[in-house]
């Protein structure tokens, strides 16, 4: 991961040097050179291979691009591989009550009133002992 993101600052600053060098000194160089056709013949080759390299770079870039998000989605996969679709939505308790008994069980207590219904007789704990643990009726 490191190299392509250095490939990709690479990339970036040659861009910027290149844009930059061209905007002041093609317009000079090409005045200079306007006279002879060999020598604009070959600036053109010049220009022609300075523009197929940054394209060869951008490839690259691109191509690592789409590598990390393949290998990002190879990974989300293996996550979800690891748990069926069974397990993926299974709740951890059947019920408020389930929870209750487990949690009571390591001394943790549930008010009834926390429970969406309301209190009703039956969801009153019918004792506690010092440990603040509750049994349900």
């Amino acid at each position: 991961m490191r190299g392509r993101t250095n490939r990709l600052a690479i990339t970036v600053l040659l861009t910027l040097v290149d844009v930059a060098a061209g905007k002041y000194y093609c317009g000079v160089i090409w005045q200079a050179f306007s006279q002879d056709i060999f020598a604009r013949a070959a600036l053109l080759g010049l220009l022609c291979l300075w523009i197929a390299s940054a394209a060869v770079l951008w490839l690259h870039v691109a191509n690592d691009l789409r590598k990390t998000l393949r290998e990002r989605d190879s990974r989300l996969a293996l996550t979800l591989r690891r748990f069926p679709p069974s397990q993926r939505g299974t709740p951890m308790f059947e019920s408020l009550e389930d929870l209750a008994t487990r949690l009571s069980a390591i001394g943790y207590f549930i008010d009834p009133v926390m429970d969406e219904g309301g209190v009703s007789d039956s969801q009153a704990p019918e004792t506690c002992d010092s440990r603040r643990t509750c049994r349900f009726g």
